[in-house]
């Protein structure tokens, strides 16, 4: 990375590597633990996750309501963490004034765990829980069936999900297991810390020393000479057994995977896994992905890391596309092979230009998610790329595809039962060799009529910017379903590819929770071309199937949908444009080519407006799950400035009842959010166990309970904005901007004093009226 930075080695061992960085909108922190899944005992399957778990319950000195979770979401910022094969992260976002306190936090919970009794045992159900919903998550699946297979090194094919069943027993045993995990793995010399924030490095590195403080470390303050830790000179790259092509019987889309493992002593052919990404995703006109989407093989492509332990990387190709049957196989390894061996012979020129694109993709992210990237190996880096496609074709791969077909054979794959049969048909017919476009390249712009649409349908916006910007969202008042969404996402795929390699960006961004389609150029020299695609490409969306996908996990299926039950939709919606353009003539020719604004139908009456709820009957073995969602008695300015207030006290006490006192479930969040002119407070459950009324039930009472507290207050909370959820930075800000080309202002501020009251008025409001919450819910009644 081009940041400034300082790497560190304390006596102890510990890497440090901090960075400063001007552009981020937050401060973050990861640490990872060298060990993961494959490194526990035999006798506790799920016991580095169970651990992960317990981390968050606190450490020596901050405890309760004091520890990392609770602190940080009370102050808008974010935490989370993964458990995989080899390593371990935990890692957070919060503002630059609150990064001390969370620091100093996430080094006590990692240095000193407490591993209450209680703990254990509400942490081994939610364990349990997670170990349901994996059973019926298709890349969790995909995963089992491959690691199944490898006969050496031992450990891959163990069960290490984790389970009640499997981490039942004496808790004083358990117990004193994570005891010694945690001294064996989470020594200071196998963890690494990773900083980055908004400022100088000589402030950022005294933020860390006293951080140790803080957290009671001060032992581990004395620095040595940074040195590149040794690796080890002998690794067993996993060998797997004979097996072949296999079809997995799993509802929904098909997925079509080729896995292949090569040697990676160095970790340098790691680090060029983000550009390959960035190659394999292009969905440009003419790209290997754009060939398999226009044959009706793909809907949606990643390269995946399954596992890079010392000495070697597990790498997957994932094609996804609308449910069928299975190709033959070989026919999509024979193409990627093509592909690579061209990739091979690229320029140094247009290697470059990939480069630019993957750090372009990487600054788009959220800073939480760009620092786990960094502290996993994968962040931007300048490794060749050709060095790992070489290795590639090397490399034999294995196929998985699925299927809801019926397959004849049972198996028991990592703990996770499975059906799945040989892929007999592996006929592949002769085709003439592939050529595919790597750009930057001109390719002929395709023909289109003129759409007929009037000015007054486009609005020329008067702000002065430079190059071009087109916005377009549903019409005011209205939104999108899901499936017609995800149709015109798949279908401008290769547009919003085309953008990013004129230098400019563009995608759907969400801004409370209404889908807007942004172009934006630096200038208008291939705004033409572009915008000739779009027209060409611009999908129907009448005709669309509402079905849901199967595969999809409970409460991201309900919050997905909610917009469209909120607002109303129509079979062919109405758009609103506006273009940003210094041009008056080639603002009447965009508008000209750009797609017609169709406003024949009326659009649907809101599903929950008039109902107040919305019920789905339970998937077989499907979680239970509600949106709880409350809104507020106006839309002002003020209103919501004071509701996000609210939401930031809300959320750590709506966790800690829920999620810890009754375990009700484990997907808990109480927090702001507003669908189109709606505002209010959002609460979202996801629950193994328990129906839906009851998750309504203690969502009401959940209000009840927070009125001493709130009536308490002397001073407003901790002044902060959280992102929209899974919104990343350039989201927010197209969001911003998008809001002001509406007509809409700033918020504005309130006085302190006044605020504690209005927020005391508002949240007797919600208490006062729990009772006619709109809501949608999926599972047991």
């Amino acid at each position: 990375m081009s940041e400034p930075c300082i790497q560190l080695s304390l006596n102890n061992g510990l890497a440090v590597r901090l960075y400063s960085s001007d552009g981020l909108s937050a401060a973050s922190a990861c640490i990872r633990a060298g060990a993961g899944s494959i490194h526990e005992p035999d006798r506790w399957p799920g016991l580095a996750h169970l651990l992960e778990h317990l981390l968050f319950q606190g450490g020596e000195v901050f405890r309760g309501q004091q520890r990392l979770m609770p602190w940080v979401t009370g102050q808008q910022g974010r935490v989370n963490a993964t458990t995989g094969l080899c390593d371990t992260l935990c890692y957070f976002s919060i503002a630059t004034a609150g990064f001390p306190g969370a620091l100093a936090r996430l080094l006590d919970m990692v240095a000193a765990p407490l591993f209450d009794k209680r703990a254990i045992s509400r942490e081994i159900g939610v364990i349990d829980a997670e170990y349901t919903m994996l059973s019926r998550h298709v890349p969790t699946l995909i995963n089992a069936f491959l690691r199944e297979m490898i006969s050496q090194p031992g450990g891959y094919s163990r069960f290490i999900a984790g389970n009640r069943q499997s981490l039942d027993g004496d808790i004083s045993l358990l117990q004193q297991a994570l005891r010694e995990f945690h001294h064996r793995y989470y020594r200071p010399d196998n963890l690494q810390l990773i900083l980055r924030a908004p400022l100088p490095l000589s402030q950022l590195r005294a933020l860390f020393d006293n951080a140790l403080l803080a957290a009671g470390l001060a032992g581990w303050l004395a620095p040595a000479p940074y040195h590149r830790r040794p690796r080890a000179d002998k690794y067993l790259l996993p060998q797997r057994a004979v097996r072949p092509p296999a079809v997995l019987q799993l509802d929904g889309e098909v997925h079509h995977c080729l896995d292949m493992i090569i040697g990676d002593p160095d970790g340098e052919l790691r680090a060029a896994v983000p550009l390959l990404r960035t190659l394999i995703s292009d969905a440009a006109p003419g790209s290997l992905f754009d060939h398999w989407r226009r044959r009706g093989f793909c809907r949606q492509l990643a390269v995946e890391i399954i596992s890079a332990a010392e000495g070697y990387l597990w790498l997957m190709v994932r094609v996804q596309r609308p449910s069928a049957g299975p190709l033959p196989a070989g026919q999509l390894n024979a193409d990627l092979r093509a592909w690579l061996q061209q990739l091979t012979r690229l320029p140094a020129a247009r290697i470059r230009h990939y480069q630019g694109l993957a750090l372009q993709h990487f600054r788009a992210l959220n800073p939480m998610e760009q620092v786990r990237q960094i502290a996993s190996g994968t962040g931007p880096s300048d490794r060749p790329v050709k060095a790992l496609a070489t290795a590639l074709l090397q490399a034999i791969p294995y196929e998985l595809q699925t299927s809801s077909r019926t397959c004849s054979e049972q198996a028991t794959v990592c703990g996770f039962a499975c059906r799945w049969q040989p892929l007999i048909d592996s006929t592949v017919t002769d085709s003439p060799p592939l050529s595919f476009v790597f750009y930057p390249q001109t390719l002929n712009a395709p023909a289109v009529a003129a759409s007929g649409t009037t000015v007054g349908q486009w609005q020329r916006s008067a702000v002065c910017a430079p190059g071009v910007r087109i916005l377009l969202r549903p019409a005011d008042g209205t939104t999108l379903t899901p499936a017609q969404l995800r149709r015109l996402e798949d279908a401008l795929l290769p547009v919003f590819s085309r953008v990013s390699h004129a230098g400019g960006e563009s995608g759907i961004a969400f801004y409370h929770n209404i889908p807007w389609l942004f172009i934006a150029l630096p200038d208008s020299g291939e705004v033409l071309d572009i915008v000739s695609w779009l027209a060409v490409l611009w999908p129907p969306l009448t005709g669309v199937s509402s079905a849901a996908e199967p595969q999809q996990i409970v409460i991201r299926r309900l919050l997905a949908e909610f917009p469209s039950l909120l607002l109303p939709t129509t079979a062919r919606p109405c758009w609103q444009g506006v273009i940003q353009c210094d041009d008056r003539e080639l603002f009447n020719t965009l508008m000209a080519r750009l797609p017609p604004q169709v406003a024949d139908l009326p659009p649907a009456t809101a599903t929950i407006s008039a109902a107040q709820s919305h019920h789905h009957q339970p998937d077989k073995d499907a979680d239970n799950g509600i949106l709880f969602f409350l809104p507020l008695p106006d839309n002002s300015q003020a209103a919501v400035r004071i509701a996000k207030a609210l939401a930031a006290i809300y959320q750590p006490a709506f966790y800690h009842w829920l999620r810890e006192e009754l375990s009700a479930g484990y997907v808990v969040s109480c927090r702001f959010e507003q669908y189109g002119e709606m505002p209010g407070i959002l609460c979202a459950v996801q629950s193994p166990g328990y129906p839906c009324d009851q998750l309504a039930t203690w969502c009401r009472q959940f209000f009840k309970r927070m009125t001493p507290q709130i009536m308490q207050l002397r001073l407003p909370p901790a002044a902060g904005e959280q992102a929209p959820l899974h919104a990343d930075r350039i989201m927010a800000r197209i969001g911003e901007e998008l809001w002001q080309v509406s007509g809409r202002g700033n918020l504005p501020s309130v006085a302190g004093s006044d605020e504690v009251l209005l927020l005391q008025q508002l949240h007797l409001w919600l208490t006062e009226n729990s009772d006619q919450a709109l809501q949608l819910t999926s599972g047991r009644w």
